[in-house]
């Protein structure tokens, strides 16, 4: 992956549900070489967001999308391949990579997270995340970053992406990544 300078995006998340939440996610997404910074503006408004306020070592975890968790997709328009990065509101993360739609999974070890930090700013709380792309992203790469928060009362997990191309969610489907360039 090469970019010759640092370029950034925005993406607007809305929920799949939009009678359960009307709330917006938004989420910053800068890319200089293969170094990549997101940050997640989530309404302190939105049920489950205040949960787990501590921060811990950053420790690769599995299945953190079973509870709050800030996700990011990538791949390319030029392979069935892609990877799912996951952070949870406490620091734990990981990355996976696929061979194609939900097969080959396995852990991504080329990657590496460099900084978490979470603060509370006015009406959000801001999740800062450092990590770098993956090494054998060879092509200009297609985005989707997505989160599951999970509602402390109903214990109903709410999903944000994008957009929402089929009948229920599912953020491994390519038809969610968007292109940059």
């Amino acid at each position: 992956m090469r970019l010759s300078d640092s370029s950034s995006w925005t993406f607007v998340l809305s929920a799949f549900d939009c009678t359960a939440s009307t709330e917006q996610i938004f989420v910053n997404v800068k890319l200089q070489g293969s170094s990549l910074q997101l940050v997640y503006f989530l309404p302190v408004s939105l049920p489950g967001v205040l949960s787990d306020r501590r921060v811990t070592q950053f420790q690769r975890k599995d299945e953190l999308w079973k509870s709050n968790c800030l996700e990011l997709f990538v791949g390319s328009d030029s392979s069935s391949g892609y990877w799912e990065f996951n952070f949870s509101f406490n620091g734990d993360w990981n990355c996976y990579r696929f061979d194609s739609y939900r097969a080959g999974m396995r852990e991504e070890v080329t990657v590496n997270l460099y900084a978490f930090k979470r603060e509370n700013v006015e009406e959000n709380i801001e999740f800062h995340i450092s990590t770098r792309l993956p090494d054998t992203l060879n092509s200009q790469p297609a985005l989707c970053p997505t989160a599951v928060i999970i509602d402390p009362t109903s214990k109903k997990p709410h999903f944000f992406a994008p957009s929402h191309p089929a009948d229920k969610p599912d953020f491994h489907l390519s038809e969610n990544r968007v292109s940059i360039d």
